[in-house]
């Protein structure tokens, strides 16, 4: 991953405008959650809870990650959980291709297949 996750109040900084982030969201009734989105010059803006009246508390950059069939830097949100990505499967927001990460190392599933020892020729 290329940085180390920090969330940063609202009240101290905003992220830069179009900056795709993670956010926790505080509800009107007090309960926390946490979605993605972006600030847009006045607002918000929340693909996944369009209808949340949540206020925004906190933000943190989405872990990225350099695509491996265009080189593109591309978020990988659900690295938000981890502390380190064993095995995981992401999308490229760029080229639209599918790749996997391996021990946080982005590859292609060809690279993949070379890297993994072959159970059918194993020296047995």
């Amino acid at each position: 991953m290329t940085a180390e996750l920090r969330w940063v109040p609202v009240s101290e900084r905003m992220p830069a405008d179009d900056q795709r982030v993670g956010l926790k969201m505080l509800e009107h009734g007090g309960q926390t959650f946490y979605t993605m989105g972006w600030y847009t010059g006045d607002r918000w803006v929340l693909p996944e809870n369009p209808h949340s009246e949540g206020e925004a508390v906190a933000w943190v950059a989405l872990p990225t990650f350099t695509c491996p069939h265009c080189r593109k830097q591309t978020e990988h949100p659900q690295a938000l959980a981890f502390d380190k990505l064993m095995m995981s499967r992401a999308s490229c927001r760029h080229c639209g291709k599918e790749f996997l990460i391996v021990d946080d190392v982005p590859m292609t599933p060809a690279e993949y297949q070379k890297r993994s020892p072959d159970p059918e020729n194993d020296g047995n």
